[in-house]
């Protein structure tokens, strides 16, 4: 690999060089129940449900992705890892609130 993690003849980023930071943005945005805001490195963002994450192997470092449903379409995109620069929540938590017991506990409601 060359000085900035990318191996100089394939031009593929080193997975290890992912930043702390971005991994634990990526677990965190996995992790909620709600929307988060994508920042690409180009500077655009997608807002969506990050709903699937896949980290780069040094046996296949072009794997390092995560799949995100956007916000009010019909849509999925698969992002590469190397292409984000940030992640935000920036939605409500739909699941707020919401646990197994109170589930259990309406649906008895229902069958009394």
């Amino acid at each position: 690999m060359g000085p900035s993690g990318v191996a100089a003849d394939l031009g593929i980023i080193d997975p290890m060089t992912l930043s702390p930071d971005l991994k634990k943005q990526i677990e965190i945005a996995f992790d909620f129940r709600g929307h988060v805001t994508v920042v690409l490195d180009d500077g655009t963002s997608l807002e969506g449900y990050l709903y699937n994450r896949q980290y780069a192997t040094a046996k296949r470092p072009q794997d390092g992705y995560v799949d995100v449903i956007l916000k009010n379409k019909d849509e999925k995109r698969r992002v590469p890892m190397d292409r984000i620069r940030s992640i935000a929540i920036t939605g409500e938590d739909c699941a707020a609130g919401k646990s197994y017991a109170d589930y259990v506990a309406k649906q008895k409601e229902k069958g009394a």
